[in-house]
């Protein structure tokens, strides 16, 4: 498409001569007047809305906001505010005697004006996660919350459309080192955000529906499928298993459907709780996995205090159960193969114990400095394990990004030691 305005709409009479010289040269693509919610008086509204948020709201807004960003027509800028990077990021971002507690050192490198504080950001940690007692601490949980709260963003306009015809995060990465509106960093490290956009929008998909409480699966590809099944489990956070449903479906091109409701009351649910979606075609290996940490106190939002940025929220989801996880120590395999110009990786993970395994970051080293290798391709990151759960991990990196050929894997997580 062609896009004439951002913010605003061109004068009228540039306007005409928009429509003039792209029916001339391009009549193969529309002309959107302005990315925001404009009416033009020549051609009328623009089919496009930018009314936010751009600070962190919780995982529910996206599906029942129906005023504001949520999912329904083409959100053309939008995010869930702060995206802290990885501790690594961070220590090479600010100085040794600012890393923690959090200071004002912090905020420069955060935005301006209503952005220039990581508060709304600590306050859902705190009352989702726990309020953190260490910089490391602090950095896990912040990937945990980048990928949960982003991640939904994405999904809801699947789920919804064709009501939801579009959305475009805001932002896809920076160019200094910063704390906010990024998916990737100014050393081209991904942060949870990253992996969690990854996930919703993998082309076959099963997703949790946080407005409604249902499981939907979704294809956005051009393929269709038949014969697959969907696991659906639910586990207490002692592995407990509560709920198992094991539901065939298929689906056209650009299809979803919704395929169970879930009940609004599980029998042995604890305060926090976890779902496992898997899609399988009669193979061992799924097609596609996706996974929920989830609270019985559901998010609450002060709609009525909404701004042009963002609603606040009156009461978050309760997951402080998270921090009396177990320790858990993963079995791990990485063999990296140079080939050609790209150094191809194999990480091979098995959790051994009887306790999940939340949020496994998985990190690419050099073997000898111990800094971190970026760019590097991930199937997937920030994913959790299953007691007994094997799972590999493919990825690649580029041989020229390398100091020497050596690597080495760090393999992190909430309760990993």
């Amino acid at each position: 498409m062609w896009m004439t305005g951002s913010d605003m709409l061109p004068l009228p009479e540039l306007e005409r001569k928009y429509i003039e010289i792209l029916a001339s040269d391009d009549p193969t693509r529309p002309m959107i007047t302005s990315a925001a919610m404009k009416k033009s008086t020549i051609s009328g509204w623009s089919g496009m809305k930018m009314e936010g948020p751009y600070e962190y709201v919780p995982p529910v807004y996206w599906y029942t906001d129906t005023l504001h960003g949520g999912a329904y027509g083409f959100n053309t800028e939008t995010g869930p505010g702060a995206q802290v990077p990885p501790v690594e990021s961070i220590r090479e971002m600010i100085p040794p005697e600012s890393l923690w507690p959090i200071n004002d050192t912090w905020e420069y490198h955060c935005g301006r004006n209503e952005f220039q504080t990581l508060d709304r950001y600590n306050k859902a940690m705190n009352e989702r996660f726990g309020a953190p007692a260490s910089l490391d601490e602090y950095c896990t949980k912040a990937q945990l919350l980048n990928y949960e709260s982003i991640r939904p963003m994405f999904e809801a306009f699947q789920v919804n459309r064709y009501d939801a015809t579009g959305i475009i995060q805001w932002m896809l990465n920076s160019s200094w080192p910063k704390l906010i509106w990024q998916l990737y960093g100014f050393d081209l490290l991904p942060n949870g955000a990253f992996y969690g956009t990854k996930k919703a929008l993998e082309p076959l998909q099963a997703i949790y529906d946080y407005g409604k409480n249902e499981i939907v699966v979704n294809n956005s590809s051009l393929q269709s499928y038949e014969n697959l099944s969907l696991k659906v489990r639910v586990f207490n956070l002692g592995m407990k298993e509560l709920l198992s449903r094991d539901i065939p479906f298929g689906l056209g091109i650009n299809d979803r459907k919704v395929v169970l409701s879930l009940p609004d009351k599980i029998s042995g649910l604890d305060k926090a709780y976890f779902i496992d979606l898997r899609i399988t075609s009669g193979n061992p290996e799924p097609l596609a996995i996706n996974q929920y940490l989830l609270s019985a106190t559901k998010d609450e939002i002060d709609w009525n205090r909404t701004t042009w940025f963002y609603s606040p929220t009156k009461k978050q989801q309760n997951l402080l159960q998270i921090n009396d996880l177990p320790d858990v120590k993963l079995v791990s395999d990485f063999i990296f193969t140079p080939a050609n110009d790209k150094m191809n990786l194999t990480i091979e993970l098995e959790n051994p114990s009887d306790h999940l395994a939340l949020s496994v970051e998985l990190m690419v080293l050099d073997a000898d400095s111990g800094h971190f290798i970026a760019p590097v391709y991930l199937e997937d990151n920030y994913f959790s394990l299953l007691p007994g759960e094997k799972r590999k991990i493919e990825g690649y990196c580029y041989i020229d990004d390398l100091v020497n050929k050596s690597l080495k894997l760090k393999v992190s997580g909430l309760n990993i030691k």
